[in-house]
Order: C-alpha cells, then sequence, then structure tokens
C-alpha cells in the first residue's frame, strides 16, 4: 500500500514539474489613445451622434474589413472610453501586418462617418522576448503621430 502511495505522490510531482523551454513572453504594445472634436475644440464624444455605443471597429485584414466583437474579452470591441475631460478613447490597433509591418484599423462612427487608422509596428525579439511595438500612426493617409511624445492622437471634424 506504501508503495502505491509513493508511485501516485511521485507521478504528481513529475506531472507538475514544468520547464522553461517554449515560454517565451510577448509585448504587445498596439494602443492608441483618440481624442475627437469638432473644429472649434468641442468633445464630441460627448455629442449624440458619436455614441461609443455604436461605435464599430474593423480590422482590415487581406482587403477584408473584419468587425472586432469579442464578447468574451474585457473589452469586446477593441476599444475602451477612459472617462477623462476631454472624453478620449483608448484604440487597441490591428497586429496582423502586412509584409512591410503596417496594419489598417478601421472605426465607423456612425452611419455617415468613418476613419482609416493605418499604423507601423516594430517587431523582433529582444531578451528572448518577442515585441511589437507601434511607431507610426495616420488618419487617412495623414501622418498623425510620428513616434514621438505620447501616442495620441486628435481626430477633427
Amino acid at each position: 500500500m506504501k508503495r502505491i502511495i509513493l508511485t501516485i505522490i511521485l507521478g504528481i510531482n513529475l506531472l507538475s514539474c514544468s520547464s522553461d523551454e517554449g515560454s517565451e513572453a510577448v509585448t504587445l504594445d498596439i494602443g492608441v489613445a483618440i481624442s475627437l472634436q469638432n473644429q472649434e475644440g468641442i468633445d464630441l464624444f460627448q455629442s449624440p451622434e458619436y455614441n461609443p455605443d455604436t461605435f464599430q471597429i474593423f480590422y482590415v485584414i487581406d482587403g477584408e474589413n473584419v468587425e472586432i466583437d469579442n464578447p468574451n474579452l474585457d473589452y469586446p470591441r477593441n476599444f475602451y472610453m477612459l472617462g477623462t475631460s476631454p472624453e478620449t478613447m483608448r484604440l487597441f490597433l490591428n497586429s496582423e501586418l502586412s509584409e512591410d509591418n503596417n496594419s489598417e484599423t478601421l472605426i465607423k462612427w456612425n452611419n455617415a462617418q468613418s476613419d482609416l487608422i493605418k499604423a507601423h509596428f516594430r517587431s523582433g525579439v529582444e531578451n528572448n522576448e518577442d515585441y511589437l511595438i507601434c511607431d507610426k500612426i495616420w488618419v487617412n493617409d495623414v501622418l498623425a503621430w510620428d513616434g514621438n511624445g505620447s501616442r495620441t492622437i486628435i481626430i477633427i471634424k
């Protein structure tokens, strides 16, 4: 009986052991803060025509717009509102990269307005850790962030 118990305990210990091989960490730095304003600098996130509950986020993958809706995630549509003044949206950009390390994320604000966010990323391995870091952002083909300062962009409507 003691041998059976000893064998079970030894088996459990062997099964619970793990190695560090293949347990590389990944750093994803793909978020951007977005402020939405009119020409006078008034926060449009506070207006009825820009209601975050109706925003749609699409990742452009192989030329197709794929709507983001992952109900099991904390942020199912890959954005959340920061509740600051002015109100700011935190958006997680598309990390499905083209051959030149670019991606596209489409924000549909309402039935009439949308903006295309293009991003460029640096990727690689450093200290046994993979990384993917956004280093440039364009809004509707106009450079909005060049890698300097806080990754915050203002979109004027």
